[in-house]
C-alpha cells in the first residue's frame, strides 16, 4: 500500500461563472499549480470542494479530472464523505476504479453516530477497497470528535492509515 507524506491540499471545486458546471479549464489550471508550487498531494472533493452540493455526474467529472491531470506526479484522495455507509462504500470504489490513490472520509454528519458505529462505518468501507483511507476528524460538521481513543481503534483496520485533524485545537 502506497504511503502518504508532506502537505496535502483539499481542493476547492471551481465552476463556471454562472455556477452551472464545473470549470473543466480552472480545476485543471489548479492541479497543475499545487503540483509546481510543490504540493505533495490533492485531495478534491472534501469539504472545500463541494462535496455536498455536486451531482453524482459532477464528483465523477472531478475525480477524472484531478486524477489525469495530477498524473501520477501526486497522490490523490479522493473526499467520498457522505450520510450513509453505503453510498460511502459505493463513491469509495468508484475512486478506486478511477485511480484514486485514496480516500479521505468525514464521519456520517447528521446522525451523530456513537464510537461503535463509528468503527463500524470505516470497517465496513475499508473492506470495500483496497486503497488508504484518510480519517477526517471535524467536530465543527461532522457533530462528532473523534477523540484519541477511537482514532486508535480505526488505526488497527489495515487501511485506514491517516488522520485529517481539523479540531482547531
Amino acid at each position: 500500500m502506497k504511503k502518504f507524506r508532506g502537505t496535502y491540499t483539499v481542493l476547492i471545486t471551481p465552476f463556471t461563472e454562472d455556477g452551472r458546471k464545473v470549470d473543466e479549464p480552472a480545476l485543471r489550471r489548479l492541479v497543475d499549480f499545487q503540483i509546481a508550487e510543490g504540493i505533495h498531494g490533492l485531495i478534491p472533493l472534501g469539504s472545500t470542494g463541494e462535496f455536498l452540493s455536486v451531482t453524482p455526474d459532477e464528483r465523477r467529472q472531478i475525480v477524472e479530472i484531478v486524477v489525469g491531470q495530477a498524473a501520477g506526479r501526486v497522490p490523490v484522495l479522493i473526499g467520498t464523505g457522505a450520510e450513509w455507509t453505503d453510498e460511502v462504500v459505493r463513491t469509495s470504489r468508484e475512486a478506486e476504479s478511477m485511480g484514486a490513490d485514496g480516500v479521505m472520509i468525514i464521519p456520517p454528519f447528521y446522525s451523530v453516530p456513537t464510537d461503535d458505529e463509528l468503527y463500524a462505518h470505516y470497517k465496513k468501507v475499508a473492506d470495500a477497497i483496497s486503497i488508504p483511507i484518510m480519517v477526517y476528524n471535524n467536530p465543527a460538521t461532522a457533530n462528532v470528535d473523534m477523540m484519541p481513543e477511537l482514532i486508535a481503534r480505526l488505526a488497527q483496520i489495515p487501511n485506514c492509515q491517516y488522520v485529517k485533524e481539523s479540531t482547531l485545537d
